[in-house]
């Protein structure tokens, strides 16, 4: 087991612990962390359509997952419309790469790719995946952190709302570890 699977699991551990829906967040490669179930993935998107109908997945999460799984940009764009609120759509697909994933799904922050991320779409997004979550009450999730990043919010801001709206025990919340981090901690590319 790698340092970084020890320290993820000794976070859960400390975290499943916690009597409260507190928020603490993974801070690893979501798609890389396959040693632990996953049953359903959710990427951070817009409602931005090109010409080809496919929606924008340019930055992030979004990005590995387009690049990962061809088509998926253009599988999301078929389900919503151009630049308008749609929260949360599920995938065809079922895996990326050889990673079985029964759920692949786009959580949409921002109505366009240009604009700041929107705590409203956020929580609009959080309660449909609660929803599905209370529907599904043994899945495991993955989400990458609404609205950071790209999306041009603070943890500050967005952390009540995933607290308020999700099951912390049931969705884990990833952020992609910064360049300081990995030099501090020794990793190497």
């Amino acid at each position: 087991m790698t340092p970084q699977e020890k320290a993820h699991l000794a976070q859960v551990a400390a975290y499943g612990a916690k009597p409260t829906n507190a928020l603490f967040p993974v801070i690893g490669d979501m798609f890389a962390a396959r040693w632990e179930r996953c049953d359903a993935l959710l990427v951070t998107t817009n409602a931005h359509k090109r010409t080809d109908h496919s929606i924008v997945m340019g930055r992030g999460a979004a990005k590995q997952l387009a690049l990962a799984v061809d088509g998926i940009d253009q599988d999301f764009g078929r389900q919503v419309e151009h630049l308008k609120p749609y929260g949360i759509v599920w995938s065809k697909y079922d895996s990326i790469g050889d990673w079985d994933v029964p759920y692949i799904g786009a959580f949409q922050v921002k109505r366009s790719y240009k604009d700041k991320a929107s705590i409203d779409l956020i929580e609009r997004s959080c309660v449909m995946l609660d929803k599905w979550c209370r529907q599904h009450p043994r899945a495991k999730v993955r989400l990458n952190y609404p609205g950071i990043g790209n999306g041009g919010l603070s943890e500050d801001e967005v952390r009540p709302v995933l607290e308020e709206c999700l099951n912390m025990k049931q969705v884990s919340i990833w952020k992609f570890p910064s360049l300081e981090v990995h030099y501090q901690e020794g990793v190497s590319d």
